[in-house]
């Protein structure tokens, strides 16, 4: 699953340094390119180093690509690929719609889509819903035990740690993160993203060290790379690993570290750390101001189980904050969110249904359906950005 090029720079005795020069040269030669097999490739290396942008460019051109080329076998694998960037990002909507995409094509045409699952539980995790984080998880890792593939495994494995972190179990969830860990059973491309989550864990578990490898393997890729990325988990991590003063200026670098807010959810995640930190430090009016912030923006991406414990931290300051009702707004389906992004992007109904591999009228029984529930009549009034967050 992975290209030799994009898994030898870490196994061999080049070193970090060499390796990260390695694979920006990979992703800079096919930024131009339209071979799949060099997206492939360079798409690996874009996750591998953090350059999470470049990598969205990449998928993101592979999948029009593959919609109006003659290989349909094509269209799922970049699908998975593109909506697993766009979950790192922390575009959750997007995430959902591209991995649903895939997982229906890659049904039809008897293909793996073990991406697609993998990114799906962690949806699910993310937003607190269990029984469906569990059962896309456990189909992940049959996957990805029957064909051997670790990464797979390791993957539906973070999306439950995820899950158990949220629900405030960070015992349960330190067992399935020590697994992406495991030399035998993880994977070094999961653990790369999962570290910070892995910290956590064993942090809030009172094991601290059970993540030493780990946050030394993440210093050697922040200091290797020197992009904000990387640098903000590392510091995130460190806050996690000290108290106080400490944690806190560790946590306001990790906010400074990656300061355009290009992955909306995990900042938010350092920010309810700050304010946690802050809170219990007697910095009470000062800790309002991230645990605000984070649970406002938790509550954009439906990441329901983080936004109450920050709410929860808001009310222990001394502010309260209703929940919001989930009945104030109907959520569009992944695929009627999909058609709506498609008509504000000016795709005529018959455009759309080419798009999608699905019949004209389809598209307009969708279509309807998303101006019934967003309260809109026209597409002009749909291309408002805030009806389809």
């Amino acid at each position: 699953m992975e290209p030799r090029s994009t898994t030898r720079w870490w196994t061999s005795s080049w070193g970090w340094s060499e390796g990260t020069r390695i694979l920006a040269g990979v992703i800079d030669e096919s930024l131009g390119s339209a071979d799949y097999d060099d997206v492939l490739r360079s798409g690996r290396a874009a996750l591998y180093l953090g350059r999470l942008a470049d990598g969205r460019t990449l998928y993101a051109r592979a999948v029009a690509q593959a919609r109006t080329s003659s290989s349909a076998g094509q269209l799922p694998p970049m699908l998975d690929r593109l909506a697993y960037i766009e979950l790192l990002l922390g575009r959750l909507a997007d995430a959902e719609v591209h991995s649903v995409e895939g997982l229906r094509l890659a049904g039809d045409l008897a293909l793996d889509a073990g991406v697609a699952l993998v990114t799906l539980a962690t949806l699910h995790g993310y937003r607190g819903e269990e029984a469906e984080c569990r059962a896309q998880a456990g189909l992940a890792m049959e996957l990805g035990s029957s064909r051997q593939l670790k990464i797979i495994s390791a993957g539906a494995q973070w999306a439950v740690g995820l899950l158990e972190l949220g629900a405030g179990r960070p015992a349960e969830a330190l067992v399935a993160l020590e697994s992406v860990a495991s030399s035998t059973d993880g994977h070094p491309g999961i653990l790369r993203w999962a570290t910070p989550d892995l910290v956590e864990a064993a942090a809030r578990s009172g094991r601290p060290e059970a993540s030493a490898a780990a946050v030394t393997r993440l210093e050697a890729w922040a200091e290797a790379s020197g992009l904000p990325i990387p640098a903000a988990a590392l510091a995130r991590c460190r806050g996690l690993l000290t108290s106080g003063e400490e944690a806190i200026r560790h946590f306001e670098d990790a906010l400074r570290a990656d300061d355009q807010d290009t992955r909306p959810l995990e900042r938010a995640r350092i920010q309810l750390l700050l304010g946690e930190t802050l809170r219990r430090s007697r910095q009470r009016a000062e800790s309002r101001t991230h645990l605000r912030s984070a649970m406002e923006t938790f509550e954009r991406l439906d990441a329901a189980p983080w936004a109450d414990r920050a709410r929860s931290e808001l009310r222990a300051s001394g502010e309260s904050s209703a929940r919001r009702d989930p009945a104030e707004r109907e959520h569009l389906t992944p695929q009627e969110l999909q058609i709506a992004q498609y008509a504000v992007e000016g795709d005529s109904n018959a455009e759309i249904a080419a798009k999608l591999f699905l019949s004209r009228r389809t598209v307009e029984y969708h279509l309807a359906k998303v101006y019934l529930k967003t309260g809109v009549s026209s597409r002009r009034q749909l291309a408002d950005a805030s009806l389809l967050r």
